[in-house]
């Protein structure tokens, strides 16, 4: 058996028209709000089409200092964006995890042959 280690990130990030963050985008969703708009940004006239799913009110300032986030085209603090919430799940999914550990531990909680995927509360204890 090796000593690898696997590294398994399990969350979503969204930066989307219809809402920047995963309970953003699930609330738009769920409420049947759309992001396609009229195009705004710049002159459409000569197109053909003139509406577009673009993503509206973002700061870009949210994931970048004021400094780097002059200097960086759009889609870089876009991306940072859709990235860091998987990574802040993933986190969340650790802590409740060892949460769940304690729990078992302490006698709070019984051991579990499976994994449930919809609770870290409910995972494998070791």
């Amino acid at each position: 058996m090796s000593n690898t280690r696997r590294t398994v990130i399990t969350g979503i990030g969204v930066v989307a028209a219809n809402g920047v963050g995963a309970d953003a985008f699930t609330r738009s969703l769920r409420n049947g709000v759309s992001g396609v708009d009229w195009i705004d940004s710049f002159d459409a006239s000569p197109l053909k089409v003139r509406f577009a799913g673009a993503v509206k009110n973002f700061d870009p300032r949210r994931v970048l200092d004021e400094r780097d986030a002059r200097r960086v085209g759009r889609l870089v603090p876009l991306a940072i964006a859709a990235a860091r919430d998987p990574v802040m799940m993933a986190e969340a999914m650790r802590k409740g995890v060892e949460a769940g550990r304690q729990a078992y531990r302490a006698g709070r909680m019984p051991r579990r042959t499976s994994a449930d995927p919809s609770s870290p509360m409910a995972g494998l204890v070791s």
